[in-house]
């Protein structure tokens, strides 16, 4: 048997995004797939935090099928980029979110931050970050990201290795992103809303 690990990425991850990725991992194997040997990596790395029980609550949320208990990293809140005409309302008063953040299409999205991976960048738990779907990453761009399908915020670089999400945070090494992890890029965070102003 090969001793390669099946979840490499997993010490670059903060702990809201390992239980996104365990509740994942444990949906999966529910429906009869068989992710024994990413289960027991997940533990491991939970035990060697010393976060067991968010481990427990991820395996009970999955019992329960319930998809929103204990949702750590982001509750998304789609909006029309394009301010709606409300009787009542003064016109000029209406923020205009497009115009607001320099938005370059009107597909975008507020992520709710989860986890302190983004620190160093102004991105704390509790913010909100605007993304726009509607522009590619460029290096060192700060994006949303579909990674091993949880939505994670992280530093986009271009290196000659080829593409690395890194965090904002000395905690959680950087992750190279290859064939053997799924990845696809939402959006680039085009502003942000602080939790407390």
């Amino acid at each position: 048997m090969s001793d390669k690990l099946k979840l490499p990425y997993l010490k670059s991850l903060d702990i809201y995004e390992l239980y996104s990725i365990a509740k994942k991992i444990l949906d999966e194997s529910k429906k009869g797939l068989n992710r024994e040997l990413e289960l027991a990596e997940l533990y491991k790395e939970f035990e060697s935090r010393e976060r067991i029980d968010v481990y427990e609550k991820a395996l009970e949320a999955s019992i329960k099928q319930l998809k929103n208990e204990f949702d750590f990293l982001a509750e998304l809140r789609a909006f029309d980029s394009e301010s709606e005409r409300l009787e009542g309302f003064d016109e000029e008063k209406i923020i205009n979110f497009k115009e607001l953040f320099g938005l370059l299409s009107d597909k975008a999205a507020v992520f709710k931050v989860k986890g302190d991976s983004m620190i160093e960048a102004g991105i704390d738990e509790g913010d909100y970050v605007v993304v726009d779907f509607g522009t590619a990453p460029s290096d060192g761009d700060i994006i949303a990201a579909d990674f091993e399908g949880v939505i994670v915020v992280k530093r986009y670089l271009e290196t000659k290795e080829g593409i690395v999400l890194a965090s904002e945070n000395p905690k959680y090494p950087p992750i190279k992103i290859d064939d053997s992890v799924r990845f696809k890029p939402l959006g680039v965070v085009a502003g942000l809303i602080k939790r407390n102003i």
